[in-house]
């Protein structure tokens, strides 16, 4: 496979006030089609890429998630696995003995949003994060670019602000703090 094929996500992320949620809630109800979409995920705390394992409404399924990549720099490559949920003991027994074991245990409401130009537009709400919206597309790597242009855009129209690389390094860091992992 050529480097320049690989297929990335372009994610951008930022707070939103419950008033705004609700807002955003609403109006994109009722333009796009949507889907419940929420998940328990255990978060491995790593550096230099996202090490996860979610279970998704209810599902029997189990998923295993790498994404490749610095967190606040947007564009991740993503690498999921679907297990059936009778692996979950094996799988974080294998984690453990590779020395993976800070795990942060996430519930996530969420409810992904299908815009236009295959854009995801997700609003969520952890404990850790708070009420929060994530917005990606998955491209081709030499696409990531103009992806997050297009990304910008949105966020742009919706009056809506995406975090900076300092503001989710510092967010990631205090969640971390907040449960002993640093």
């Amino acid at each position: 496979m050529e480097l320049n094929n690989k297929k990335v996500e372009v994610e951008l992320r930022g707070m939103l006030s419950k008033e705004k949620f609700d807002i955003l809630s609403d109006t994109l109800g009722k333009q796009y089609p949507y889907k419940d979409d929420n998940k328990e995920t255990l978060f491995y705390v790593t550096i230099g890429f996202i090490l996860k394992i979610e279970k998704r409404n209810n599902s029997e399924e189990i998923f295993l998630i790498v994404k490749n990549g610095d967190e606040t720099k947007n564009i991740l490559e993503e690498i999921e696995i679907r297990l059936n949920s009778s692996d979950l003991y094996k799988i974080i027994k294998i984690f453990d003995n590779l020395g993976f074991s800070k795990i942060n245990i996430v519930k996530q409401k969420r409810k992904n949003y299908y815009l236009e130009d295959g854009i995801v537009f997700s609003l969520k709400y952890t404990d850790d994060w708070g009420y929060h919206f994530e917005i990606e597309k998955v491209v081709e790597i030499n696409n990531a670019e103009s992806a997050k242009k297009l990304l910008t855009d949105k966020c742009r129209s919706l009056d809506i602000k995406f975090m900076n690389d300092i503001e989710i390094a510092k967010k990631i860091t205090d969640i971390n703090k907040k449960h002993g992992y640093i």
